[in-house]
């Protein structure tokens, strides 16, 4: 990582509203790292919550509806729609989250980006699997699969990662909306991998939804784009918020497990 990416890393970092959602997020995942679901279903409540997050992210993105995520689950109702991809590039991330207490993942993010677009249906942004695909995904994801790697504040990273990742994307969603996974999907997922890795978020169940769905959001991600600094700070406090508040719905998720109310034969409609 250079030096002046680094700077400019830790002045996002160092801006008082980040660092208290940064906080707020370390805080309460690590009060909710005790909740009894995650001591012997944890890969039950993330796959809950990865449900979740694909059918927020589905329908911030305007995705036609259908029968409900979790049910074609069950049913095994796969197909190439733009919604199945939107849960496929959630599920996928679940591979890279490591055991909660236990052995890490260590798959280079660049295979990890590479993974995760192609399941999203981007091929023609990663080039099919093959010796040098990190060569590849570093042509084609720099920005992402570079700040999953570097060192420094998490939140700022995931943030900054998640934009990079709509930026390579959305072109090819632009021209196939119906049958790739909205750009926020792929995001959302390489934010998840950024932040449970690190620490900041370990449990795996924040439920994620697009910052940019909103217009603030969306100016704020532009901005960023667009070099503006004050629209980092925006984009890095919105990412924050959706997450701190992802952590409010990821202990709706562990109580629902727990009660048998959730899971991957239950509802994922709204809440």
């Amino acid at each position: 990582m250079t030096g002046s990416l680094r700077r400019a890393l830790d002045a996002l970092d160092a801006a008082p509203e980040v660092r208290s959602l940064s906080d707020e997020i370390a805080e309460t995942s690590a009060a909710l790292r005790w909740h009894q679901c995650l001591r012997r279903r944890t890969r039950e409540a993330r796959h809950a919550a990865a449900l979740w997050s694909a059918t927020s992210l589905a329908d911030a993105a305007g995705l036609p509806g259908g029968e409900d995520l979790a049910h074609r689950v069950v049913s095994a109702s796969a197909g190439d729609d733009a919604r199945w991809a939107t849960w496929r590039v959630q599920f996928r991330s679940l591979d890279y989250l490591g055991t909660l207490g236990g052995v890490p993942d260590h798959t280079p993010p660049g295979q990890v980006a590479a993974a995760l677009a192609r399941d999203g249906g981007h091929h023609d942004v990663v080039a099919p699997a093959a010796p040098g695909v990190a060569r590849q995904v570093a042509a084609s994801l720099p920005h992402a699969s570079g700040l999953m790697a570097a060192e420094g504040p998490t939140l700022v990273r995931a943030a900054l990662s998640w934009a990079h990742a709509v930026a390579a994307v959305r072109e090819s969603w632009d021209t196939s909306p119906l049958h790739r996974a909205p750009p926020a999907a792929l995001g959302a997922a390489l934010a998840r991998v950024t932040l449970v890795r690190s620490g900041l978020e370990p449990t795996g169940v924040a439920v994620l939804d697009d910052p940019a769905a909103s217009a603030e959001g969306a100016a704020a991600l532009a901005g960023y784009l667009s070099a503006d600094w004050d629209a980092s700070l925006a984009w890095c406090v919105a990412v924050g918020q959706m997450v701190r508040d992802g952590l409010v719905a990821g202990r709706v998720v562990c109580d629902e497990v727990v009660a048998g109310r959730r899971g991957v034969a239950t509802t994922t409609g709204p809440h």
